[in-house]
């Protein structure tokens, strides 16, 4: 895409705008070109290594489409989501 993101794996991820104490999955910030990731659930928990590679595909594909400007896709976490589980199961297959 031309643009560098930093990715962050962090025990927890605080969004923008959220309420406090809330933690979520993960964030992508395009402005700053960030991708954080949680390790961890909001009780301290370790997250499995599957749901932390899902939830870094899936801020991926939020980083992918709002560089591309497909703002309104980016929007649709359900698209996302499922963009996200798509591509891990594929490389999971070795299809990727």
């Amino acid at each position: 895409m031309g643009t560098q993101y930093t990715a962050e794996f962090l025990e927890g991820v605080k969004k923008e705008h959220q309420e406090e104490g809330i933690v979520s999955e993960g964030t992508c910030d395009s402005s700053n070109r960030i991708i954080q990731v949680a390790t961890k659930t909001p009780n301290g928990n370790d997250l499995p290594e599957d749901d932390i590679e899902k939830n870094f595909l899936h801020e991926l594909f939020h980083a992918i489409l709002d560089e591309g400007q497909y703002l309104e896709e980016s929007s649709n976490e359900p698209m996302v989501e499922w963009l996200a589980r798509c591509t891990y199961d594929l490389m999971k297959q070795k299809v990727l």
